[in-house]
């Protein structure tokens, strides 16, 4: 990449690293606040902590892994610490989208309406599961990361002993294996995610059209909230669909180091986390009140009214 392409790249990504970190560590203190005030969290408040410590570090972790790769720097070189490296941020890539994908699951089973068995069986039980299901969350991320530790390995050891002709081979048959080894790892969670949101929506919209067709008027306070719900969710949607992909063709080696694509798809990788808690920030009204808090005592008040709007800040 050419210096003004490089300095540009850099730029947004230390922004959507700023903001990343910024709006996760929020959302965490907010949330341990809230604990230490009350002892105790709700089940969704305790996914979402856990959803954003990890999208804390792995912001970091892509901000880093992204300033390697504009630099051309060779992240397979036989370290350690870039194998450590690279296995923790495939361990947080699997947890984010582990956590997103039970915070899904929780918002489903608690606001829809649905008969199915496995739906009347979690409804009163799944806030006593939650820390049983961020563990388990914690374990699935983790074994899904071992194939990386052992590929890592393989691959620092049949460098340190194998022949120039042969050392090529290796390391592309093994970054293959990588690449597949995340495509299995990050489709479960993503397929469950969409399955979540996909019924979660429908369950939404059923019961808009039903109370548009009521006694309520279609300007109704839980009308509008329910439909804001629904975007909040099609951004949801959207935004894991981009991650997933991207992910993916950087897992994949597809992508050329330090190439504009790899640039631009990196940039879209790393506003993932950022962008996925901004919208938690503005659907949370406890979330949104104590944001709107920290701004009026960071900022004059006029600036950050007049930058939300006057219908976010009268909320």
């Amino acid at each position: 990449m050419a210096d003004p392409l490089h300095i540009t790249f850099l730029s947004v990504l230390s922004v959507e690293c700023l903001l990343g970190t910024s709006l996760n560590a929020f959302i965490v203190l907010t949330h341990c606040l809230e604990w230490r005030q009350t002892r105790r969290l709700p089940g969704s408040d305790k996914i979402e902590t856990c959803l954003c410590v990890c999208r804390f570090f792995l912001q970091c972790a892509i901000t880093l892994n992204n300033f390697c790769r504009s630099f051309s720097l060779d992240i397979n070189s036989p370290s350690y610490f870039i194998e450590l490296f690279l296995v923790v941020r495939m361990f947080l890539s699997f947890t984010s989208l582990w956590s997103a994908t039970l915070l899904s699951v929780f918002y489903c089973v608690k606001i829809t309406n649905y008969n199915f068995g496995i739906f009347v069986f979690l409804k009163p039980r799944i806030s006593r599961m939650v820390p049983w299901l961020v563990l388990s969350c914690l374990l699935v991320s983790l074994a899904s990361s071992l194939p990386f530790a052992e590929s890592f390995y393989t691959l620092y050891f049949r460098n340190s002993t194998a022949q120039n002709s042969t050392e090529n081979t290796d390391a592309d048959k093994i970054q293959s294996n990588m690449s597949l080894a995340y495509a299995v790892g990050s489709s479960v969670p993503f397929a469950i995610f969409i399955i979540a949101v996909l019924l979660l929506i429908h369950s939404l919209w059923s019961h808009i059209k039903q109370m548009r067709s009521g006694a309520d008027s279609f300007r109704s306070p839980n009308l509008n909230a329910l439909l804001g719900v629904v975007k909040s969710l099609m951004v949801f949607f959207c935004l894991c669909i981009i991650y997933f992909v991207c992910m993916n063709l950087i897992s994949s080696g597809l992508l050329p180091v330090g190439s504009p694509w790899i640039a631009f798809v990196s940039i879209l990788n790393s506003s993932y986390p950022f962008l996925h808690s901004a919208v938690l920030i503005y659907t949370n009204s406890k979330l949104k009140l104590a944001f709107l808090h920290l701004l009026s005592v960071i900022a004059p008040k006029r600036l950050w009214k007049r930058f939300l709007g006057k219908s976010f800040t009268e909320q």
